[in-house]
């Protein structure tokens, strides 16, 4: 007993030095030595340590050895290293001064900066002054970061700056898991690359398969002006590729392009659209939708389905054009008076095509829309109504300027009826018709050229007078009010004019008549309804 008191004695009235501390066997035979003869706990020993030297001064505090020189700490999951350190035997705490560093046992992380304090019951670090995390070719720069031994995360709430390969990333607060490779950014998340910079709120960044993941507002503007907006989404850094969605658009180079998922991939320029799409060209003023749709931004070349709708927007009368497959694109052709090569818009939509304007209805299997000479081509089975007019033919074209009709050519087998009352239809037929539009998109005249057939009801201030029906290879009609007017018979004419009533029957329609009527859309939503 007189041994144990003397040196407590000892121990708490004298400055004690241990010199070349690195296997500390001195200190700890010592130190075990008193433990044996106390009536104290024995503990079982958490960190490792080792240092230049060590002294005890109770003025620092009980149970506090102060380590200095090369001083090395080992955890279970790292080790810590510093210039100095004061470590509290009885709970294992540690505060760290000068060339602080963590390096965990696994991986490439590693954790430095001037200052640590580190709890060993919650394995804790909290680092601090000019802090830099590395992990391969990724690192953050901030003021003070929180690392948890057991988890491998690291958290910081003060400005953080991160660099990686080209991209630069500033953040007010983040963290880091080591084992994920996965960096999270908090609040004014800003990356700056060569070709873009993104602005958002809430950012995953995995530095192992370099895939960023949106997970707030955020805005993408690359350096040829295009923008694109997401509150969900990914990007590849490796592969180009990304996935945008919730309000996603993209805008550029004359186009809006917008979807519940936005999915491009870079280096091919090549997109797709899932989910009410809609891809507006602004210098046309023509906007697509679809519930699908696919791009090539290089080649201008766009596909829209599933319920597509293609709509020429105009002021005063815009056109809605429905089909299976929309497509968009653009052709060359050789200029060889300016020896240039010239580029030209156009629209393909397939199967089933049926559209609507104030002015113009129509259905057919098939339609091709030039920008170059602004030509409406509809093909197979087409089928059109100008206000109270119904045209048919084989191919019918239609020629318009500034967004207006100017005239229209039918080919093959041309057909038009123009309802007289509920049973009785004026009728013209003819090998080839040309008509011809007023200011207004009204038809007025309709030449006819080659086997022309008329059935015509004449009137008199109102009143039924008779019947014209009539044969002549070249006839020119005139509308007014958007009824057939008159007829003006070219060249010799073979029939008669008959009473009114003496005629019924199938005698009051010529070959190949049919009222299709009731396939005419009445407002744009009928578009999509096909009979």
């Amino acid at each position: 007993m007189q041994y144990r008191f003397a040196l407590l004695s000892f121990l708490n009235h004298k400055t004690v030095k241990f010199q070349d501390m690195h296997t500390k066997p001195l200190y700890k035979i010592v130190l075990s030595a008193v433990l044996l003869l106390s009536i104290s706990p024995v503990f079982a020993q958490r960190i490792g340590y080792s240092a230049n030297s060590m002294e005890y001064d109770k003025r620092i505090g009980p149970n506090v050895q102060r380590l200095i020189g090369n001083v090395v700490f080992r955890e279970k999951s790292a080790n810590m290293y510093c210039d100095s350190a004061y470590f509290y035997e009885k709970n294992e705490d540690i505060d760290a001064f000068g060339r602080v560093r963590i390096v965990p046992h696994k991986g490439h992380t590693s954790l430095s900066g001037k200052m640590l304090h580190y709890s060993a019951d919650s394995r804790q670090a909290i680092i601090s002054g000019g802090v830099t995390l590395v992990d391969d070719n990724t690192t953050l720069v901030t003021d003070m970061i929180i690392y948890n031994m057991i988890t491998g995360i690291a958290d910081y709430n003060t400005q953080g700056i991160i660099t990686s390969d080209k991209n630069k990333l500033v953040s007010q607060q983040g963290s880091y898991n080591k084992d994920l490779k996965q960096f999270y950014f908090k609040h004014k998340v800003v990356v700056t690359n060569p070709q873009y910079v993104i602005h958002t709120d809430t950012m995953n960044y995995n530095t192992e398969s370099k895939v960023v993941d949106f997970l707030g507002p955020t805005t993408i503007v690359s350096n040829d002006k295009d923008s694109i907006y997401c509150e969900r989404g990914w990007y590849n850094t490796a592969t180009d590729i990304s996935s945008f969605q919730r309000k996603a658009w993209l805008k550029g180079s004359g186009k809006i392009i917008k979807g519940d998922t936005l999915y491009y991939e870079k280096r091919s320029s090549l997109g797709k659209v899932f989910g009410n799409a809609q891809m507006r060209d602004t210098t046309q003023n023509i906007i697509l939708r679809g519930n699908f749709a696919s791009y090539d931004r290089i080649r201008q070349k766009a596909l829209i389905t599933k319920k597509a709708l293609m709509i020429q927007v105009d002021k005063k009368d815009s056109l809605y054009l429905h089909a299976d497959t929309i497509y968009s694109g653009i052709f060359t052709e050789k200029n060889e008076t300016l020896a240039r090569v010239d580029t030209f818009k156009y629209v393909k939509a397939y199967h089933r095509v049926k559209f609507f304007r104030t002015d113009l209805q129509g259905k057919c299997d098939s339609l091709y829309y030039s920008f170059k000479d602004s030509t409406l081509q509809f093909i197979n089975d087409p089928v059109l109504w100008n206000n109270g007019t119904q045209l048919k033919a084989e191919h019918v074209t239609i020629f318009t300027k500034n967004q207006k009709m100017e005239r229209m050519e039918m080919t093959n087998a041309g057909f038009i009826i123009s309802q007289e009352d509920s049973i009785r239809f004026n009728q013209i037929k003819g090998r080839d018709m040309t008509g011809y539009f007023n200011k207004d998109n009204e038809l007025y005249k309709m030449l006819v050229k080659g086997n022309g057939q008329t059935i015509y009801f004449a009137k008199d201030q109102g009143s039924l007078v008779g019947v014209q029906k009539a044969e002549s290879s070249d006839i020119i009609l005139f509308f007014k009010q958007r009824k057939l007017d008159r007829l003006t018979y070219l060249s010799q004419v073979n029939g008669a004019f008959h009473p009114p009533f003496e005629l019924s029957g199938f005698d009051l329609q010529l070959k190949d008549f049919i009222w299709l009527d009731h396939l005419r859309p009445r407002s744009w939503r009928d578009v999509f309804i096909w009979k």
